[in-house]
């Protein structure tokens, strides 16, 4: 785990601190749960709605993607850069 730093105001420290307590968890997993939370709500309204529609059947496309982008461009006669 990497260590950070927030600023929080009086509220949102006093709000962190009680649903810690309440929870009987420390306030860097109340912290830690609420980004999760955050950012699968925040992914699930930003993405294209094709995006994880689709399986392409191997799983070569995900291990190397770079790899397989290029090979396409240069088929096709593309250019770095371009």
């Amino acid at each position: 785990m990497f260590k950070t730093t927030v600023t929080l105001d009086d509220h949102t420290r006093n709000t962190l601190r009680a649903l810690a307590a309440r929870q009987d968890s420390t306030q860097s997993q109340i912290l830690r749960d609420a980004v999760m939370h955050y950012a699968k709500t925040i992914v699930a309204v930003d993405l294209p709605s094709g995006i994880g529609c689709y399986e392409s059947g191997t799983s070569r496309l995900m291990r190397d993607t770079r790899s397989v982008i290029r090979t396409a461009a240069q088929a096709r006669g593309l250019r770095r850069g371009l």
